[in-house]
């Protein structure tokens, strides 16, 4: 019995294989020629963001801090989270804070891409326009 097995199941293996390894080979084809295809999008992407991001990140902390004793010399209270860096005023309202880089748009001019954090839910979004070489803030 086990040998009209294996015979069996090399009959099955004999016919399947020739069909599955073509499969395979285009699959393999297609995965390639896919791949091909996004590494050409991504040549044409603009990976510059990540090293503004990088830049401004460590602004935030001077950010907040200005931002805070602003809010406390006109006489407000403020409470930053630590955990989310929302800002409770007076006991009244939230407010977070958005550094905006500038984009350049093909015909030269600048744009601020604002990016709302929903998972937080501030009452209040304060966007902070950066400079068109995103080394300052813009609006003062």
């Amino acid at each position: 019995m086990s040998t009209q097995r294996s015979s069996s199941a090399s009959c099955i293996a004999e016919l399947l294989l020739p069909k599955f390894s073509l499969t395979l080979q285009w699959l393999c084809s297609e995965l390639a020629r896919q791949y091909c295809i996004q590494v050409s999008r991504d040549k044409e992407r603009d990976y510059r963001y990540i090293e503004i991001n990088r830049a401004l990140r460590p602004m935030y902390p001077e950010l907040f801090g200005t931002t805070i004793r602003g809010i406390e010399e006109i006489g407000g209270t403020v409470e930053q989270n630590v955990e989310t860096d929302l800002l409770s005023v007076n006991d009244e309202f939230t407010t977070s804070l958005c550094l905006v880089r500038a984009q350049e748009t093909m015909a030269g001019s600048h744009r601020w891409k604002i990016r709302f954090d929903a998972g937080l839910r501030p009452d209040i979004t304060v966007a902070i326009r950066m400079n068109q070489m995103n080394s300052a803030i813009l609006d003062r």
